[in-house]
Parts: structure tokens; C-alpha cells; sequence
């Protein structure tokens, strides 16, 4: 059971094309990007109001009113009491503050890297693991009563990620996370150009996607005062502004390419999920392996030509199976309608087989009890031909003079 069985001409799908890729394939394409580098560093700033309340703050705003001094260069170790860099930041009121980079986690081997993306069965709640390749974390804590002023300056250590989990909803049509993103952002999402169904767009996609749930964190001691930090102020500050505004997470941004040079141009798409069918049954298994889950694929349901796009549905079929997923990293098929009426639709392939059409000019007659037959030896060319879209067999298009005789 794979694409062999795929029938998108079905009135139960129709979709003009479809872009499927495993979730391995996936998993391994963003760790192969992301291990290059050169994803931007984002740094998140809080000081506190005349309130005492954390209010986020432009770093170079932080700088200036610090004097110059910068809360990611003062030492771990640094005294409160005797530091002048410390004291220019509680005098600029500073709190809390991340620096961060988008990547894979230093310390493993290759192989041994998390896995970004879980699919699952359900479309608006994918599983997405948020890594650093580089993280820190500082916190000025004043102090109060008994308890004199603290310093907080903690790293990321190697093989030890700090990993921020959440769901996601990749769904694109009018939802309420969809619709909740700034227009821009809904906009980058539903990129229709050449690099629509690049590693950077679905990055891009799944960063900016609807969060259903703030993150939780694994990697980090729970009872310790990083988890504490990190759970009161970059979770739940930084995160609950990304799902209340739709702001890129950690800075993921997407080049523009030229226009699409596509046959076939993308027009509307949208994301579904397909688990791995079991077996006779059409059904995703109940209790997946990894290398069950790893087969699962994230289809791109593709409208082109500003054809109508049908709502998301799941397939009668695997578009790969678990063998297939060792050798190949997704699927790329075309309804044979829309692969039909494409070149239906070329001029110069009508005209040619028109070129080849000839109408001959014939005259039978009954005379004195004979039949008598006459022909005209200069055919007739540049005939129209009978275009036919055939449903089923090989075949998907007839043109030919006179009425079609099947594929």
C-alpha cells in the first residue's frame, strides 16, 4: 500500500498536486540546515516598571540607560555589591535577560540530536521542539529583608539541551490561529513562490505557526533557580507574547526567490498530517513505533492555477511505506485531470497534432447497378482534432481526427 494506490481524481480529494515528505526526511533537513548556521541571534531584554513589573526593553535602549554596561559579558561569578556593571543595571532597573540562537544543541553526535517535529494525526497540534544552538540566561535579583542582592548568568551546557515543547497548528485556513497571526506573517506562511516547499518556509511554518499550548521545558532541574527563571519569564512572558501576537519565536526569516518558474503554479495550499495506515485497515496505528512515526509524512494539498482548493481530508493510502521511507523522502503526484487539461491547454501541441490531421475527400455512387467509388488524392491538413480526457488507463489525453475510438 503506497502512492501505487493514490487517486487525487477522485471526487473525494481532488487536489491538483500533492508534496508529501516523511517525517525523518523532515527531522533530517532542518538538522542539516541548522548545522550550517547562520540563523540570527535574538536577544530578549526585561526591566522592571515604576511598578516593579517586568516591561520587555530594546537592548540598545538597555545599554545606553546602563551606561554601557551589558548583562551578557558580566562573569557568573560576578558580586552584587561590588560589581560597578551590576550596579549600572539595577540602577537601569534590568531583571531578566535572553540571548539566543535558533539551532542544534552543542554536545551530541549526530545522530543523537532531538527530533524537531512529531506529526501525529492531527494537523493543529504538531509537536514542536524549539532548540538553541546557544543560550543564555541572566537575572538581577535586588534582594529583599535578610536576602542581599543575587547574580544569575547560566549557558546552555553541551549534551544537556534546553528544549522548549509545544503544539503547533499548521492548518491555513481561517482558523482562529491563523487568523490571530499579523497579516504580514499569514502572508510569509502562505508563500507561493519557487521556495514554497523549502526546509526555511516550513521552519519559517512551523515558527510561526499557532502555539495550542506555552511550552514546556526538559533539560533543566525543575527545583533549580534557572527552571524558575525560565519558566516565570522566557516561557511564560516571551512565549504567551508570541501566541498572543504571532511574532516569529526566535527569528526565523525567509529569503525571497525569483517568481516560481513552475509548469504547474502554485495558487493555494494547505497542511495535513498522515500518520502511517496499518496494514488492511486504513487506520493509523494505535501504538506507532519510532519507525512507524518516522514514516509518517506531512502532505502539502496543492492548488494550481487558482483552481479551488478542497478542504483538508486524509488518504485511503500510505505514499510510502517503512521500506520505501529508507530509500526516498517523500512523494510528488499530480492529478492525471489536472496533468490532462495542462496540456490540453497547449497551443502548439493542438497545432501539431493538427498539422497531422488530414480530412480526405471520398465520393461512393450507385450507377447502372455498380458501385463507384472516387477519391481525391490531396488530403485535406491543419484539421481540428477530437480532445479527449480519459478517467482510467494509461492514457490521459486523445487527440485525433474524428471520434475518439478509447484510450
Amino acid at each position: 500500500m503506497s502512492y501505487l494506490q493514490s487517486n487525487l481524481s477522485s471526487l473525494r480529494y481532488g487536489y491538483d498536486f500533492v508534496v508529501a515528505t516523511t517525517q525523518s526526511s523532515i527531522n533530517a533537513a532542518i538538522k542539516e540546515l541548522l548545522s550550517k548556521g547562520g540563523e540570527p541571534e535574538v536577544v530578549v531584554c526585561y526591566v522592571a516598571d515604576q511598578n516593579g513589573n517586568p516591561t520587555a526593553i530594546d537592548y540598545a535602549t538597555l545599554l545606553k540607560n546602563a551606561k554601557g554596561s551589558d548583562p551578557f559579558k558580566v562573569p557568573a561569578n560576578a558580586d552584587p555589591e561590588t560589581n560597578q556593571d551590576l550596579k549600572n543595571l539595577f540602577a537601569a532597573r534590568f531583571m531578566v535577560g535572553f540571548k539566543a540562537r535558533i539551532g542544534l544543541p552543542p554536545g551530541y553526535a549526530p545522530a543523537d540530536v532531538p527530533d524537531f517535529v512529531s506529526l501525529g494525526a492531527d494537523t493543529s497540534a504538531v509537536t514542536y521542539n524549539l532548540m538553541c544552538s546557544e543560550f543564555l540566561v541572566t537575572q538581577y535579583s535586588p534582594g529583599t529583608g535578610w536576602n542581599g542582592p543575587q547574580w544569575l548568568s547560566v549557558s546552555q551546557p553541551p549534551g544537556k539541551a534546553w528544549i522548549f515543547t509545544s503544539k503547533v497548528d499548521l492548518r491555513l485556513e481561517p482558523t482562529a490561529a491563523f487568523e490571530s497571526l499579523p497579516k504580514d506573517v499569514q502572508n510569509q506562511i502562505k508563500n507561493l513562490r519557487a521556495n514554497s516547499f523549502s526546509v526555511q518556509q516550513l521552519l519559517f511554518d512551523l515558527d510561526n505557526a499557532g502555539l495550542k499550548s506555552i511550552p514546556t521545558i526538559s533539560g533543566v532541574d525543575s527545583g533549580s533557580n534557572l527552571a524558575s527563571v525560565l519558566t516565570k519569564d522566557f516561557v511564560g512572558k516571551y512565549f504567551e507574547a508570541v501566541k498572543a501576537k504571532g511574532s516569529p519565536m526566535l527569528g526565523v526569516v525567509i529569503k525571497q526567490v525569483a517568481p516560481d518558474p513552475s509548469t504547474l503554479a502554485l495558487t493555494d495550499f494547505n497542511f495535513k498530517t498522515l500518520p502511517l495506515l496499518a496494514p488492511n485497515s486504513n487506520q493509523p496505528y494505535p501504538k506507532p513505533t519510532q519507525a512507524q512515526q518516522d514514516a509518517g509524512m506531512l502532505a502539502y494539498l496543492c492548488a494550481a492555477d487558482h483552481d479551488r482548493l478542497p478542504p483538508p481530508v486524509a488518504f485511503d493510502w500510505n505514499w510510502l511505506d517503512i521500506a520505501e521511507d529508507a530509500s526516498a523522502d517523500g512523494v510528488i503526484a499530480i492529478n492525471r485531470n489536472t496533468f490532462a487539461n495542462y496540456f490540453k491547454g497547449q497551443v502548439g501541441l493542438t497545432q501539431y497534432v493538427a498539422r497531422n490531421c488530414y480530412a480526405p475527400w471520398v465520393r461512393v455512387w450507385y450507377d447502372w447497378e455498380k458501385v463507384k467509388t472516387y477519391w481525391d488524392s490531396n488530403l485535406t491538413d491543419n484539421q481540428p482534432p477530437t480532445i479527449t480526457l480519459n478517467t482510467t488507463g494509461p492514457a490521459v489525453l486523445n487527440l485525433q481526427l474524428g471520434e475518439p475510438r478509447g484510450p
